[in-house]
């Protein structure tokens, strides 16, 4: 079940979401715990768009002028 953080423990937003303790590397690379990476990256400006429509232009135009290296697996 994916949990909500304090917004001290994340570095990119204030809805982050907690990962669970990994137990094996199988584990590390299933979809939910690789998109949990890339979501708590997501600044506020993103995250916090009032509608999915938004949304998507916001992260389309973030990834745009960040690049998408800045959303590497690690």
């Amino acid at each position: 079940m994916l949990q909500l953080t304090d917004t001290h423990c994340t570095t990119g937003n204030s809805r982050g979401i907690k990962k669970n303790h990994i137990q094996n590397i199988r584990d590390a690379n299933i979809f939910h715990n690789r998109v949990i990476n890339f979501w708590n990256k997501l600044p506020n400006s993103v995250v916090l768009a009032a509608s999915i429509s938004s949304f998507k232009w916001r992260l389309s135009s973030f990834v745009m002028n960040v690049g998408s290296e800045h959303f590497s697996v690690n």
